[in-house]
């Protein structure tokens, strides 16, 4: 049987040097670059359909989309590999979501630019401990709204974030 993960670490801000104000950093690790491409037909839910609608739409974008979202995805040796490395060398947890199969088109990593503060990269780095597959870091803020009780608390909390971005609209 064939598993499918996403996966994801939290550095707590204090491990940091500078100001945080985030509880925690959050890194999703992902594949980048794959050698062999999942095969994203079979792991796709109504992949057939969505691929009929971007021909449609003479869209070939959204499949190159879909396939590069879909190699995103972690199989289970590449987990395996990434919890060992990041106990070893930094002695940091693997938090892991089983993708049941097939997977939803909603469930595919993808990344906002404006969320990602910055990359790490893993593989080729001149370290002996090294990946088969080149896995990749999306370091993100992350806020834990568990603390959060009433609905002023969670939108004083958005407040808060949204005054640090910048968004498109502001700018007129």
């Amino acid at each position: 049987m064939f598993y499918l993960y996403k996966a994801y670490s939290l550095i707590p801000s204090s491990r940091l040097t500078g100001l945080h104000e985030e509880n925690d950093i959050r890194i999703d690790w992902v594949c980048y670059l794959r050698d062999e491409h999942l095969p994203c037909y079979k792991f796709v839910k109504n992949f057939e359909a969505l691929r009929q609608a971007a021909e449609e739409n003479n869209d070939r974008g959204y499949l190159r989309w879909l396939q590069q979202r879909t190699n995103n995805l972690l199989k289970k040796e590449e987990v395996d590999e990434l919890e060992e490395y990041l106990k070893e060398k930094y002695g940091m947890a693997l938090y892991l979501e089983h993708i049941p199969l097939p997977v939803d088109v909603n469930d595919l990593p993808w990344f906002k630019e404006d969320y990602v503060d910055s990359f790490i990269i893993l593989s080729g780095r001149d370290d002996p401990f090294t990946l088969s597959s080149c896995i990749v870091g999306m370091v993100s803020p992350y806020k834990d709204l568990s603390n959060v009780d009433t609905v002023k608390e969670f939108l004083a909390e958005v407040d808060r974030q949204n005054a640090s971005r910048k968004f498109p609209g502001d700018l007129l």
